[in-house]
């Protein structure tokens, strides 16, 4: 009997370690058939006739003026799209902003604006608006929920058949969302995302510089492909933003229910369009780049978010907004690469900010930060180099936690 229950046992082990040696195999398999893909699919951006396009987006913007705003255009029954933009006093930006959506090719949308409780004039100026054109829609929070609530709440009362969630300091370009309408609805793909023009100070450029794919990207690349680009640094900047992208209304809709309103209730000022992104990845089928402009970003607005932490303005509820971003994707991971290289990734971009400053994090917050860097160095799917880099901001935060306690 004794013979038999070690003959199990051995046996047992040897199941165990064929399992082990599969899974190491069949992740090594994907690896290399991902490096493939993207090594073949890969591609930096050559628009045609770049210098013409980038004048005739300068030269757009300038001629918008806020006196065609006597213009009337009726309410649409079947919107083709709906743009999603929450707002907070922005009333400097908005009459520019809501004509750049009136002129754009694209006739059949609407243009839904969440109010986050502003204090100024932005809801006044949207009302007078509103009067002359029926597409635009006012919903206004009871108190201030933060951008990730707002566009939630935008997308619950949208009809369109796809959304784009755009920001009201920005603009519109003339043909790019109608261009992108008719390739999304002939290829039926779930998410499209087209270039983007940028003025910073005096800079007007085409601001992705990394990689797009040539080809449709499916599951189960859909997953990886955008963070092996944050890991080896290649992917173009504004990859990641929501903005650039004409999503199909069903996968939003499945992916607000996916991140769960646990999270999408906590008020994250920075940062809060990676949550919606990344879960976006998990949820949509297909993703394609297309050669087409379609959005001019202006990152000038200092009462914007991702300005306020650089002049030390509300920076206990941005660091919070960081922290939840964290958490968000270490109590969502499957250990999978999106999940852990994003955790470290934010982790990263956390540190950088928090070490300016630091005294606004709490001790818990410091605690269960330290407890994912801990589990992130035991995981399989952290590199070393990636592991390297976590036990220095771990050291770091700790000799900080020490200074703190003298």
């Amino acid at each position: 009997m004794k013979i038999l229950n070690n003959f199990v046992k051995f046996f047992n082990s040897i199941i165990l370690i064929i399992f082990i040696i599969s899974i190491k195999i069949n992740k090594y398999d994907f690896e290399k058939k991902l490096i493939r893909f993207i090594k073949y699919n890969s591609k930096q951006i050559k628009i045609n006739n770049y210098e013409e396009k980038l004048y005739s987006a300068i030269k757009y913007v300038d001629s918008l003026n806020v006196s065609e705003h006597t213009i009337s255009y009726k309410q649409v029954k079947n919107p083709q799209v709906s743009f999603i933009t929450p707002i907070f006093n922005q009333e400097n930006y908005l009459s520019n902003f809501i004509l750049s959506v009136q002129k754009q090719k694209l006739e059949k949308y609407e243009l839904i604006f969440v109010d986050d409780f502003s204090e100024d004039n932005s809801t006044n100026i949207i009302e007078e608006i509103k009067e002359k054109d029926k597409r635009i829609k006012l919903i206004t929070n009871n108190k201030n929920m933060g951008a990730l609530y707002s566009r939630y709440i935008g997308e619950l009362n949208a009809k369109g058949e796809f959304i784009i969630f755009i920001d009201c300091d920005d603009f519109v370009m003339e043909n790019g969302i109608y261009n992108s309408y008719k390739y999304i609805k002939k290829y039926k793909i779930d998410i499209i995302q087209f270039y983007t023009i940028s003025q910073e100070k005096n800079k007007i450029f085409l601001s992705n510089s990394g990689n797009v794919y040539k080809k449709t990207i499916y599951q189960p690349y859909l997953s990886y492909v955008f963070y092996y680009d944050i890991k080896n640094k290649k992917g173009a900047e504004h990859n990641y933003a929501l903005w650039n992208k004409l999503i199909k209304r069903k996968i939003v809709n499945k992916t607000f229910k996916w991140i769960g309103e646990k999270f999408l209730k906590e008020k994250i000022i920075m940062h809060n369009d990676c949550i919606i992104l990344f879960s976006l990845l998990r949820n949509a089928n297909s993703f394609k780049f297309i050669d087409e402009i379609g959005y001019y970003y202006v990152n000038s607005n200092k009462n914007s978010a991702s300005n306020s932490w650089r002049n030390n303005k509300k920076s206990n509820e941005i660091l919070h907004g960081l922290f939840t971003n964290i958490k968000f994707f270490y109590e969502k991971a499957n250990n999978t690469y999106l999940d852990k290289y994003f955790c470290i990734y934010k982790i990263k971009d956390y540190y950088k900010i928090c070490n300016r400053l630091f005294k606004f994090l709490s001790d818990k917050e410091l605690a269960f930060i330290l407890k994912i860097l801990n589990k992130l160095v035991d995981s399989d799917y952290i590199s070393i180099e990636d592991k390297s880099s976590i036990i220095i901001i771990k050291t770091l935060i700790l000799k900080k936690v020490e200074t703190r306690e003298d």
